[in-house]
């Protein structure tokens, strides 16, 4: 047996109340230069200590440039050890995959069981605490890897555009 039936007038009027509460709550919204309200279709100057406190709550700048050349810059203290191993024309595609994979952490460890700066897949397993040595890390990439398959192994060759 439905409420309704003991308690008729109940369900609709919370309905009514809480369309009535929707409509009286102030709509509020800043201007174009951060500080005017317009609320019920008045608007009036803010208070000086809100536009304080808005203006501190802006979202940082973002930095201009391509993603994936601010990932980079993190890995560029391992480009005497990629171009030790990987042919000239490919070092920057390696950084660009280690910045990707890793951004540069030498002891990352990825959730699928990929570590290092290549995150080599079960490297742990394999390889024992060596798969962090960066060196290491670089050399396998590029012998067991990238010298017989190519950029294929990983999965970020999408993300940089390494097809």
């Amino acid at each position: 047996m439905a409420l309704g039936h003991f308690f008729p007038q109940v369900a609709p009027a919370k309905a009514e109340e809480s369309a009535l509460k929707k409509e009286q709550m102030p709509k509020i919204f800043l201007g174009e230069n951060g500080k005017y309200i317009v609320e019920q279709n008045t608007i009036r100057p803010l208070k000086t200590e809100f536009v304080e406190i808005i203006e501190e709550i802006k979202p940082p700048q973002v930095v201009a440039g391509p993603i994936i050349q601010r990932q980079t810059a993190g890995v560029e203290q391992w480009r005497p050890l990629v171009a030790k191993y990987f042919p000239a024309n490919q070092v920057d595609n390696a950084l660009k995959i280690m910045a990707c994979e890793s951004r540069g952490n030498p002891n990352a460890v990825s959730r699928t069981n990929d570590h290092g700066l290549m995150q080599i897949h079960k490297g742990l397993a394999i390889h024992g605490q060596k798969i962090y040595d960066p060196e290491f890390n670089i050399q396998l990439a590029y012998n067991n890897y990238y010298k017989t398959r190519g950029w294929q192994p990983w999965t970020c060759r999408r993300k940089v555009n390494l097809n």
